[in-house]
């Protein structure tokens, strides 16, 4: 059968607690044993392999807690390669982002009183958000006032703008056209 085995790196007592402990699996009575578990005196924990949560037939479930009133957030962060990824949750601002640490881009819900608001955040400070298929606004739609320097100022097609006296339309890039309004 197969057992775990728990061991320390250093001798563990009352006054020495060691930097690690370790946890190995043998399967089916073999001989190696292999490292599963390791936590650090710092309170992380590296698994190797698969971590999984609950089964095919029951909910999965990972709750990570942040001291309720500290103002701290509880966050996750996730790696690929040299890209951490991370989500995070805070009660003290009632949002919730989607990110990235290694750009300054992320995704933000977040809510006061009875609104929620949706943020997105890029790299240079530019909010872009793109949707397929069909987008309805249940209110409101407010789009700040901007008016492109020239015909021929920067822009992107389907970009729409205004100002007092124009509504302007960017149909190709860096192609704007104007229609009066009053």
């Amino acid at each position: 059968g197969a057992s775990i085995q728990a061991l320390t790196t250093e001798t563990w007592t009352t006054s020495d607690e060691g930097t690690k402990l370790e946890f190995y699996i043998t399967v089916n009575d073999a001989v190696a044993q292999s490292l599963a578990l390791t936590i650090d005196q710092d309170k992380s924990a590296t698994f190797e392999g698969d971590v999984t949560l609950g089964t095919a037939a029951g909910a999965s479930r990972l709750t990570i807690d942040a001291e309720a009133g500290s103002g701290a957030a509880a966050e996750l962060y996730f790696r690929s390669g040299a890209e951490t990824g991370f989500i995070d949750i805070s009660e003290s601002s009632s949002r919730f982002r989607i990110g990235t640490l290694t750009s300054s881009g992320f995704l933000q819900f977040a809510t006061d009183e009875n609104d929620l608001h949706l943020k997105l955040s890029g790299a240079t400070g530019s909010q872009l958000a793109e949707f397929e298929g069909d987008v309805e606004v249940g209110g409101d739609l407010t789009v700040p006032t901007k008016t492109p320097a020239s015909a021929s100022a920067t822009g992107t097609v389907g970009t729409i703008a205004w100002d007092a006296s124009y509504i302007y339309i960017c149909v190709a890039t860096d192609t704007w056209r104007r229609i009066a309004h009053d």
